[in-house]
């Protein structure tokens, strides 16, 4: 017997729809990412990633652990996967085997990602994440910026995917 008394139904083509919709407006120079952290916010990242991939042109799926990557990564999600927290040290190396973006906001974070990806003979997909007044993560404008970038340039065991921030209103 069910005990719930309540029930979610999900359009997927409404979210493809959606996004199809935002990716017009957002002009071809821009990424649509969606984000499936928390398993989609309890709806099923699997199903919906499914969902997404097929009725849209989306390239990049979004989540907030390791974990939730490598579960999308096992349901045959091909397309990339960027982390967006910060990721412990010990979670570096199964991101990079899976070939999941990793979000890069420091200079020593990026120097443990290098590392890593040296010792695997991999290239390293990430992503940089600019502080810009929300003090969560991110590399500050400025000196800490260049010194990030001074450190990935010429790297080619890293490929800057993208750069994004999360601002604050």
């Amino acid at each position: 017997m069910d005990l719930y008394n309540s029930y979610v139904e999900i359009d997927c083509e409404r979210i493809c729809m959606n996004i199809r919709s935002v990716r017009k407006g957002a002009g071809a120079l821009t990424e649509v990412i969606p984000v499936l952290k928390c398993d989609a916010y309890g709806l099923g990242a699997g199903v919906i990633a499914r969902e997404i991939a097929r009725g849209t042109d989306v390239g990049t799926f979004a989540v907030a652990q390791v974990g939730e990557a490598t579960a999308l990564r096992d349901e045959g999600i091909r397309q990339e996967i960027l982390v967006l927290a910060g990721v412990p040290e010990e979670l570096i190396a199964p991101a990079i085997e899976k070939d999941i973006q990793l979000t890069v906001y420091s200079a020593a974070f990026a120097s443990i990602v290098i590392r890593e990806a040296l010792r695997q003979g991999k290239q390293a997909g990430i992503q940089i994440k600019i502080e810009t007044g929300l003090n969560r993560l991110g590399v500050r404008p400025g000196e800490e910026l260049a010194e990030l970038l001074a450190l990935l340039k010429g790297q080619s065991c890293v490929k800057i995917k993208g750069v994004y921030s999360h601002f604050i209103d």
